[in-house]
């Protein structure tokens, strides 16, 4: 279910984009629950969602997906400018929508000479930040709408596209298409969703080397949480990677390879295998004890 409504207002808004927001629209004012990058009062978002009663706080929509449409009445821009543009305050604020009607913003965007020129109280400076503002807001919006679009599937945690932009910033985009198995570095995000979002929605092949990669790395954890073992035999290892993959023994040990040269894991002599980063917690741990011990 669909519907449009101005953000009015921010009752909480929690630190991975988790907003419970005041929406309002032709049938009035209701609550919003969902995860918005930045969001801004006066802006109009289109939300994907259902609709709910909450005993004590009425009528609710808590959505999953949204689109941004910028304000384009008088009131809900002078909000906008009010609530969210940096060094524009009331008084700039009406004299801009009074200069420039519903055109103010993008006039904002593109022309800051004309700012300074026909507005008092802004200089060439301010305008030139309020434009950079502007337009870094929009990239910022538009790529969080992509990377929510690229990880629509069941299952994902719905503030992992914030999480990815906090990481790979404008790029996040580009580096998920090129190896979606980029979100199992991020918690609650495991290798099997992680290969489901890669097969159905970007078309991986079931051989791609970050495929093969990130499964040798996913059997190796199952070991350690499972068995309790931080090492692991590489024919079991093998085993366990052929019956989740069906891939071959020779792709195996090139992505064995691959991850050794990356400094992903460690491939000893007795052909004992562990990631790297549990082998140094192994070493470190050891290290404490013997400490304890005198030794």
């Amino acid at each position: 279910m669909e519907t449009a409504a101005v953000l009015t207002g921010i009752r909480y808004q929690g630190d991975n984009n988790f907003i419970i927001g005041i929406f309002e629209n032709n049938s009035g004012e209701f609550g919003g629950l969902g995860n918005i990058l930045n969001p801004k009062e006066g802006m109009t978002y289109k939300l994907t969602g259902d609709w709910s009663n909450h005993p004590d706080f009425g009528k609710q929509f808590k959505f999953n997906r949204y689109y941004i449409d910028k304000p384009i009445d008088t009131n809900g821009l002078y909000l906008y400018l009010v609530k969210n543009v940096p060094g524009v305050g009331p008084s700039i604020a009406n004299d801009l929508i009074f200069e420039f009607d519903t055109d103010v913003l993008k006039i904002l965007e593109e022309d800051p000479q004309r700012i300074v020129k026909q507005i008092n109280g802004i200089s060439l400076k301010k305008a030139i930040n309020i434009q950079e503002w502007l337009v870094e807001e929009a990239v910022d919006q538009e790529l969080m709408i992509e990377l929510m679009g690229l990880l629509d599937m069941p299952g994902l945690r719905k503030n992992l596209p914030h999480d990815l932009i906090q990481a790979y910033g404008s790029d996040a985009a580009a580096i998920l298409k090129n190896n979606p198995y980029i979100i199992t570095n991020f918690n609650g995000t495991g290798f099997l969703i992680a290969d489901k979002l890669a097969i159905c929605n970007f078309e991986i092949k079931p051989d791609d080397f970050f495929r093969i990669k990130s499964a040798i790395l996913y059997c190796l954890k199952q070991n350690e949480s499972g068995n309790g073992s931080t090492w692991m035999d590489r024919s079991n290892l093998w085993i366990e990677f052929y019956e989740l993959t069906g891939i071959c023994a020779g792709k195996f040990s090139d992505g064995l390879f691959e991850l050794e040269i990356d400094d992903k894991i460690i491939d000893d002599e007795a052909g004992l295998i562990a990631s790297v980063v549990t082998a140094e917690k192994e070493k470190f741990v050891a290290r404490k004890l013997n400490g304890l011990m005198g030794v």
